[in-house]
């Protein structure tokens, strides 16, 4: 399911590192799958534009607190 569906995904062990990426991530974010597994999240996005969602769910990951609790954010690709 998670390699058929449109959207892309990022799993996060918790430490913020990436451990799982399905295809439509990679496309969105212009890199192989094997260049996102085992970096952190922050990292894994770097070149990517980021809004302010985003930027609040990294900056979770790499202190270890997410306020607000779970999220989950939309990214849509640049046009």
């Amino acid at each position: 399911v998670i390699r058929q569906m449109p959207e892309g995904l990022l799993v996060l062990d918790a430490r913020g590192v990436v451990t799982r990426v399905n295809p439509a991530a990679s496309r969105l974010l212009g890199q192989g799958q094997d260049r996102l597994i085992g970096r952190p999240l922050l990292s894994a996005l770097m070149s990517y534009p980021l809004d302010a969602e985003v930027r609040r769910v990294l900056r979770a990951a790499e202190t270890g607190v997410l306020e607000g609790g779970t999220t989950t954010v939309d990214v849509q690709s640049p046009e």
